[in-house]
């Protein structure tokens, strides 16, 4: 029953859906009802993309790829017409019409191709045109008992998806050349529909391969808001997700989009200015749209733009040169067809049956270049390589994929092809299942249908750049194919040029390239991250294997990082360098203390039988200067690099040098007290002030010393055997801040610490220069004539203020220069004061007074009258004692 009425209801229909339709074509007559037409026993159909719509009518100027694509069409029917291994004895027919790219009109013309409509209808629709042969009335009007078995069309997934819908409802099917929605897979809602073109999923797989062959992690998408966009946006972000690709964002664009909604698109470019790489999956007037919005608003923007297959090819016309340079397109899979080409570069409208489309662009074109109607001498209209550059490959594939059905199904007639002679008798739904068989060598390849009608997925990569005569192009510089499991992707970087002619792949994440010391921390942004500087002393190490979970490690205090903040390394502590101002102050003034030094024993030597030098006491004198030039060789010591050795003989010498200075200055005061004091009361001179005896106590005053310098640890081991050995906790030292507000630095400085045992030497010349201040300050009223007692006096005292000063601050002094500065000025101080009051002036009596007033003071010593109290008390005596020469 519904067989029976399926051709009424079909008709109903198609004058309901002509009526919606008409106001557009009435509109657009010229265009609208121009057909290019060559009737056969079969005939094919053909929605192609002539013009375009940038509105809601075709207003746009000839597309050159339509007009190629309707001539590769006309070319393939004929080329299979001159054939006799494929339907001998049939011809083939074709009828083109212009979809406008645009939805309604596609409708129109595939309703008009379908069904057999009364030319009544249509009467003022097309009225007449100048070539006959073209015109649609005309069409209407002849033959009305053609039937169209197929349709090859259209180049758009959005027109293909009405037509595919009306077609199934006429069971013809359709055969898309260009429509490569995922959306048209579904057999379910349309079952007459074929491309001879993969559909979306493969080429979002090789547009994702692309993007993770060059690491661009971070992109943007835009699509229009199509089937085509829609779905394959869709399909794009699923993927992206699985393979750790972070889309920034994702912007959709009408057909037609205002200026403020292609503002905002731009506006986002530039904010997310981390996303180098900009996907646009999108309808031509959509992406031409986003480029001159990009051209007007930000000319400067540098994108790397990843495109489909349904724009790019116009790039140079509309002047997006500078703005698209550097970008990718992927390609529906076509090889140069020779004959074709050949065919297409030696048509002529005067002598050639072309199409007025054909003949109008070739017009207009010709204008452009400056060449008249008769030139032969003018450069081609279309592209040196037309075949490859406007993907002929499946228009041609699709009309033989036709041929080959109807020939496997004439095949089957009973007795042989040339029994079928009703050819009219064929139908659609009797040729899909033959047609959905075919498999067989087109120009592009192997071409087969899978269970949805699809082929394999196989595509030209290609690169828009900078020719080397200044021209710009889209040129191929690789393949991806589906059925290569192993390797799909196959590029040719070395024939890629980036945005400037850059032969380097640009950067497209937000996980920047931190410097040395840095770690990554997660930013406001979506998939960004930021770059945090370590401390100084910190080291960068790896947690996992992700490079975004690096985390930063303090180096311990003796340790710095290495160059590169990889590893921990040693500090290499500094010493003193000679180079210092202040070492070398403090080391002139130790030299130039040894060059008195040796001047005050030369002289000594010298005057050494002088009364004023015999009464200094000579053995006393040389134990003192001993002590003092091993002062000046402690700060020598102090000043060298520091060893194990060189910090126990400084730490020896420094020691060692009061107690030889002081342990003799305090026989020398107490004798002086024990000699004036025992005056007042004998006349019988005091014990143990005899050179000998002083020199004995002296011995024992400095051997003490030794022992507390020297700790004796006895160590009892098998067999009672006593070893004896050195012990001391001096050492070299690396110098550490230990003030918390103090960051830490890639600087150490090794200096000799001395221990706490240091100070029970220090305490015991403590001792010893705390005796001397007692005795000077016991013997301060002494006669004036005998002034070594005031000069002791001067010495011991500011040898005690120097050393209560300098130990404190040699151990809460953080940095080595001020320790040893502190410690070597003690002990420059305390020898000079030593030389400077002791001996220099009595070198510089012996050698500038006249011996006589020399002798003189001696004499008064001996024999005068002292005024004066040694013991503190007042009045006056005689002097009964009598102080000799030492």
């Amino acid at each position: 029953m519904f067989a029976r009425y399926s051709g009424v209801f079909r008709s109903v229909v198609a004058l309901i859906m002509l009526l919606l339709f008409l106001p557009f074509g009435l509109s657009d007559d010229k265009v609208a009802c121009t057909v290019y037409r060559e009737m056969g026993d079969v005939n094919l159909g053909a929605l192609l993309s002539l013009h375009g719509s940038a509105s809601s009518h075709c207003d746009t100027d000839i597309i050159p790829r339509g007009v190629v694509h309707a001539e590769a069409m006309a070319w393939a029917v004929r080329d299979i017409n001159s054939r006799n291994d494929i339907l001998p004895g049939v011809t083939l027919g074709f009828d083109i019409r212009d979809d406008c790219r645009n939805e309604d009109v596609s409708l129109w013309m595939s309703l008009l191709m379908l069904e057999n409509i009364s030319p009544d209808a249509f009467k003022d629709s097309c009225p007449g045109a100048t070539v006959s042969s073209t015109n649609l009335t005309d069409v209407l009007r002849d033959d009305l008992s053609h039937t169209i078995i197929g349709i090859i069309g259209t180049s758009r997934s959005a027109t293909s998806i009405p037509v595919a819908q009306i077609t199934a409802l006429f069971q013809v099917p359709l055969m898309s050349f260009w429509a490569s929605s995922n959306e048209l897979s579904d057999k379910a809602r349309f079952p007459y529909f074929l491309r001879t073109v993969p559909p979306d999923q493969h080429q979002i797989i090789a547009i994702v391969d692309m993007l993770q062959y060059f690491q661009w992690e971070y992109i943007a998408v835009i699509h229009s808001v199509d089937s085509y966009g829609l779905h394959g946006a869709r399909e794009l972000l699923v993927l992206t997700e699985q393979r750790g690709i972070c889309v920034a964002f994702t912007s959709a664009v009408n057909q037609y989009p205002t200026e403020k909604e292609l503002s905002e698109v731009v506006a986002k470019l530039v904010r997310y200015k981390y996303a180098h790489v900009v996907v646009m999956f999108s309808a031509l007037q959509v992406a031409n749209a986003v480029l001159g919005q990009v051209a007007k608003m930000e000319p400067g923007l540098k994108r790397t733009w990843i495109g489909g297959d349904d724009w790019g090819f116009d790039l140079t016309e509309h002047g997006f040169t500078d703005i698209a340079q550097g970008s990718l397109f992927t390609r529906f899979y076509s090889q140069t067809v020779p004959n074709f080409e050949a065919h297409l570069a030696g048509l002529d409208p005067a002598t050639d049956t072309v199409s007025s489309w054909f003949t109008d662009y070739r017009n207009a074109r010709r204008s452009e270049l400056g060449c008249g109607e008769n030139t032969t001498e003018c450069p081609g209209v279309f592209p040196d390589n037309p075949s490859n550059d406007f993907v002929v490959s499946p228009v041609i594939d699709g009309v033989y994929a036709f041929a080959h059905a109807l020939d496997s199904l004439l095949k089957q007639c009973p007795g042989g092809l040339n029994n079928c002679t009703d050819v009219n008798t064929i139908t659609g739904h009797g040729l899909l299942p033959h047609l959905r068989n075919v498999n067989f060598t087109g120009t592009g390849g192997l071409l087969y249908f899978d269970e949805n009608a699809d082929p394999p997925g196989k595509y030209i990569m290609k690169n828009y750049k900078r020719l080397e005569d200044g021209s710009y192009a889209s040129v191929e510089i690789g393949v991806w194919n589906s059925l290569n499991a192993g390797k799909r992707l196959q590029l040719q970087v070395d024939e890629i040029r980036w945005q400037d002619g850059s032969t380097e792949a640009p950067r497209s994440t937000c996980i920047p390239d931190c410097a040395e010391g840095f770690i990554l921390i997660p930013s406001e942004d979506k998939c960004c991250w930021t770059c945090q500087e370590c401390s100084d002393n910190h080291i960068v190490i790896n947690r996992t294997v992700d490079l975004t979970t690096k985390a930063c490690l303090a180096c311990d205090i003796e340790s710095w990082p290495s160059l590169n903040r990889s590893v921990c390394e040693d500090i290499i502590p500094t010493t003193l360098t000679f180079k210092d101002p202040v070492v070398i102050t403090i080391l002139l003034f130790a030299l130039i203390g040894l060059i008195l030094t040796g001047l005050t024993v030369a002289g000594f030597m010298v005057y050494r039988d002088r009364a004023l030098i015999k009464a200094a006491s000579r053995e006393l004198s040389s134990i003192i200067l001993v002590g003092v030039i091993v002062a000046f060789v402690g700060v020598v010591l102090l000043l060298l690099p520091p060893t194990r050795w060189t910090c126990l003989v400084s730490e020896a010498a420094i020691s060692l040098s009061f107690t030889l200075t002081y342990a003799p200055t305090l026989l020398k005061v107490n004798r002086i007290y024990r000699i004036f004091r025992a005056s007042k009361k004998s006349v019988r001179r005091p014990k143990w002030v005899s050179p000998r005896n002083l020199l004995f106590v002296a011995g024992v005053l400095i051997l003490v010393q030794i022992v507390l310098i020297i700790d004796f640890t006895c160590m009892i081991g098998g067999g009672g055997i006593i070893v004896i050995a050195i012990s001391s906790s001096v050492r070299p030292v690396k110098a550490l801040s230990t003030v918390p507000a103090v960051p830490p630095t890639n600087y150490l400085e090794l200096y000799c610490a001395f221990g706490y045992e240091f100070l029970v030497p220090c305490t015991y010349n403590l001792a010893l220069i705390v005796a001397c201040c007692f005795y000077a300050f016991k013997t301060r009223q002494v006669p004036d004539n005998y002034n070594e007692s005031k000069f002791i006096a001067v010495s011991v005292y500011s040898t005690l203020v120097v050393c209560l000063a300098a130990l404190p601050v040699y151990f809460t002094a953080v940095a080595v220069l001020q320790k040893v500065a502190t410690l070597c000025s003690a002990l420059l101080l305390n020898v000079y004061l030593t030389l400077v009051c002791l001996y220099l002036p009595k070198l510089y009596a012996v050698r500038f007074l006249p011996k006589e007033q020399t002798n003189q003071t001696l004499s008064v010593i001996r024999g005068g009258t002292i005024s004066s109290k040694v013991d503190g008390s007042g009045g006056s005596g005689s002097v009964v004692g009598q102080i000799r020469p030492l």
